[in-house]
């Protein structure tokens, strides 16, 4: 008896790849004389692939077949990215830059690499992405709107000629259409007034030094922001002590 055996060429697609939109690929076999059946109508050795999908390939040869499959992918090219408008911030506010795109990398003016970028400050912002099909960037300015005014009032100050908390007025952040600041004794009489926030109370009235005590205040002032106009008008107290 005489044997003989019929050596079957490998079906052999490479592995898995990744393109992107708009390109193509040639997925190739040696078939010898196998005759060839690909997933889809084509009896080439090869086969020019630009959709994503699973491509499989059979080799037969005198009743015994060889198989391989091969998965493309053609991913979405991004060559653009939008942050949005320009934007206004206010002391104290946040904001978030969002520019999340899928299997991106992330790279700010900031040496930050998240895809969400937090904003507390005035400035000028800078994405660039990469990634597979990924190449983008764009820029963002944020700058300080015309935002409320930010008010604090101190509790007490002690004008006793140390040069430490001499003074007591509003610690103010922002701009004023109108101001003014009232301090009253314990009999309602009014012994200091300030239409301007840079002019503190020293503790006197008339040139001489009041006495130790909780004396009250109170405080108005008008603003005009990006929201309109802003008024507030507060009271409270204030405790002298030397």
């Amino acid at each position: 008896m005489i044997l003989s055996y019929t050596q079957l060429p490998q079906a052999d697609l490479g592995e898995d790849r990744e393109l992107c939109e708009g390109d193509s690929t040639w997925l190739t076999v040696l078939p010898g004389a196998a005759t060839i059946a690909w997933s889809i109508p084509s009896s080439n050795d090869s086969l020019l692939v630009s959709t994503s999908g699973t491509y499989n390939v059979t080799l037969s040869l005198d009743g015994c077949t060889s198989q391989d499959a091969v998965t493309v992918d053609f991913l979405p090219v991004v060559d653009s990215i939008d942050l949005g408008p320009d934007l206004t911030i206010c002391l104290g506010q946040e904001l978030h830059l969002d520019a999340s795109v899928q299997r991106a990398t992330y790279s700010w003016s900031t040496g930050s690499d998240d895809a969400v970028l937090l904003v507390t400050a005035p400035g000028v912002y800078i994405v660039e992405l990469g990634g597979p099909c990924i190449s983008a960037v764009d820029t963002v300015e944020v700058t300080e709107g015309n935002c409320a005014p930010l008010v604090h009032i101190p509790n007490s100050f002690t004008p006793d000629g140390d040069g430490l908390n001499e003074l007591f007025g509003a610690v103010t952040y922002g701009t004023f259409l109108q101001f003014e600041l009232s301090i009253y004794d314990r009999w309602g009489e009014r012994i200091f007034t300030a239409l301007d926030p840079s002019i503190p109370w020293d503790g006197t009235l008339n040139g001489q030094p009041v006495q130790v005590g909780v004396y009250v205040w109170q405080l108005s002032y008008k603003s005009v922001t990006d929201e309109g106009v802003v008024q507030q008008r507060t009271m409270g107290s204030v405790t002298l002590l030397r």
